[in-house]
């Protein structure tokens, strides 16, 4: 059902604009801020001991700030697979080239600072030559994340799913 709620809000936004796809995420991510108020809290704790010194409220201001940046990481996505630029830092580039380049392989590390399926699609369109197989953990509710993982592999780019 959300793979469905996901393809027609992506080709909806196609038309109307990434605005619309934004928008849906925003409200989406309200709601699960409003409606799951735990999730919420532990968000809301963790923020709370990061800045003891700050009041109750920032500490929920701090999550309802993350429930809804958290939104981007979607935005990216759809922003990418339509072919839209996104800004994004790369540092290193010289190894990878340098790699492809001698026929060598390597491994990247990412931190969870960004999308991993961003990064690996920014990665294949700025160096098309570059093999890339994604060693990536699964989770047990993903209808999304398996609609995106089929979606790269359909790209060439191999995603190795493994549970705990």
């Amino acid at each position: 059902m959300l793979r469905h709620f996901y393809r027609l809000l992506a080709a909806a936004s196609t038309v109307a604009g990434a605005w619309l796809f934004a928008l849906v995420a925003r409200g989406i991510a309200a709601g699960y801020f409003v409606l799951f108020p735990r999730r919420a809290a532990v968000s809301a704790s963790f923020y709370r001991a990061l800045f003891p010194g700050r009041g109750r409220w920032h500490a929920w201001w701090c999550a309802w700030r993350q429930f809804q940046t958290f939104t981007t990481v979607y935005l990216d996505r759809f922003l990418l697979q339509d072919g839209a630029a996104i800004n994004f830092t790369f540092e290193g580039r010289e190894h990878l080239d340098a790699a492809v380049a001698e026929g060598r392989g390597g491994i990247l590390l990412m931190s969870h600072l960004g999308a991993w399926e961003v990064g690996a699609r920014l990665l294949r369109r700025m160096i098309p030559d570059l093999r890339l197989m994604l060693y990536v953990g699964r989770r047990a509710k993903e209808d999304i994340e398996r609609l995106q993982k089929e979606d790269l592999a359909a790209s060439g780019i191999r995603v190795q799913a493994v549970g705990e």
